[in-house]
């Protein structure tokens, strides 16, 4: 039996919290209804450095010789 698709298992969503709920709850309130909702970064594009210039970082051991 294969596995299911993502999809067919939705993501819930947050409820709309009242007004006179606990503070420890009001950050839920600035949050979207339903976080599926929300544009997906392109992560190509977050990839690839800002200039054309590359930048390496090489670490030696010490007692290694280049």
């Amino acid at each position: 039996m294969l596995p299911r698709s993502p999809e067919a298992y939705p993501v819930p969503c947050w409820s709309p919290q009242p007004e006179e709920a606990n503070p420890a709850k009001s950050r839920r309130l600035q949050e979207p209804a339903c976080l599926g909702s929300l544009p997906q970064p392109d992560l190509e594009a977050s990839a690839r450095p800002a200039s054309k210039e590359l930048i390496s970082t090489v670490v030696i051991p010490t007692g290694c010789a280049m």
